[in-house]
């Protein structure tokens, strides 16, 4: 399913791949933005913190 996701959406990764690359840290805004086809959009944003990072890096360790 991951390589099907990949061959769908191929900047996806390589999106994820910059960031990871750039030093991602603490006070870091994530910014996610979803439009509908109804034309409705939705945005919404976080600051990292030093647990999401610990978190992130659990996860890590689970793959």
């Amino acid at each position: 399913m991951k390589d099907a996701f990949e061959q769908r959406h191929p900047k996806v990764p390589l999106f994820l791949k910059a960031v990871s690359s750039a030093g991602f840290s603490e006070d870091s805004i994530i910014e996610i933005s979803v439009k509908n086809p109804d034309g409705q959009n939705f945005c919404s944003n976080i600051k990292v913190s030093q647990e999401d990072l610990e978190m992130l890096a659990k996860l890590k360790e689970l793959r």
